[in-house]
């Protein structure tokens, strides 16, 4: 058994690719099974069992290797072609007034009383959507992309207690999940898998202000714990009015009923801190 690189072969390399390629060519046209994969073992197998090992346990080093090797050219045009052919089409019934030009149309029109006899009403079928292979996989990678966003975004939410990073990645998830309504509706091939978009959305929207409330409830519970950790009452007070200031910053962006909640809550907790008399 041979191991490591094939000794190269200038002539038999050049044979291979002149004279040999004609012979292989007569040969496939007389017999059918010439070349054919497996016929080998049929007719020499013990040839077939030696060229396999040595092909699998030997590389080659000819420099003409890939001179007249036209099988990965090929097959990457093949690609390209496919990538480029139409993958989903969608056609929409119509109907368009035309004008009737034909005299004989018209005189036609005329004798059997179809009115008006000018024009005409007929259906056509137009296209709507049509898109590649390529596009259609360009535009499902993007959905998806937009999806993971989401849920990343939304798995950042559920955890954190700062205000700077609740409440952008909150506007993320949301506008992240509004794009992949917008790829569903856009896009009438695309199917996302598992999921229940529109029925995510709805959900999402109708529990976007418990969401910020809980994280508020959240956000004062590790305030109050981070000021009874201070020493003075100046030192609580300041604590306490840096962390809702922070909340503060995005109040353009919440409802009226959050902020009236946040307002109430903080309220309440600087004066049963007592630090108003301070």
């Amino acid at each position: 058994m041979t191991f490591g690189v094939r000794k190269p072969s200038l002539k038999k390399s050049i044979k291979a690719r002149t004279t040999g390629r004609v012979k292989r060519k007569v040969n496939s046209s007389i017999n059918p099974l010439y070349g054919k994969k497996g016929t080998g073992y049929i007719k020499n197998p013990r040839r077939a069992v030696h060229n396999k090992l040595y092909r699998k346990t030997t590389v080659g080093a000819n420099p003409l290797s890939g001179i007249g090797n036209t099988s990965d050219k090929h097959s990457y045009k093949s690609f390209q072609k496919n990538k480029q052919a139409i993958g989903f089409t969608k056609k929409e019934r119509v109907e368009l007034e035309l004008e009737v030009t034909n005299v004989f149309e018209r005189w036609v029109r005329r004798l059997l009383r179809k009115r008006p006899i000018e024009t005409k009403i007929i259906q056509k079928d137009i296209i709507t959507e049509q898109y590649t292979y390529e596009e259609m996989h360009t535009i499902e990678s993007e959905a998806k992309e937009a999806l993971n966003t989401y849920k990343q975004a939304m798995r950042v939410v559920s955890t954190t207690s700062d205000p700077n990073v609740f409440f952008p990645r909150l506007k993320e998830a949301e506008t992240a999940l509004s794009d992949v309504i917008s790829y569903t509706k856009t896009y009438s091939f695309l199917i996302i898998e598992g999921e229940d978009i529109v029925e995510t959305y709805h959900r999402f929207t109708q529990e976007k202000d418990n969401v910020i409330k809980q994280f508020v409830h959240n956000h004062f519970s590790d305030s109050l714990k981070g000021a009874d950790s201070l020493k003075t009452n100046r030192g609580k007070k300041n604590r306490l009015t840096s962390d809702y200031t922070d909340l503060t910053a995005y109040f353009s962006d919440l409802s009226s009923s959050v902020i009236a909640m946040i307002n109430s809550v903080w309220s309440t907790v600087v004066l049963e801190s007592d630090l108003t008399k301070e």
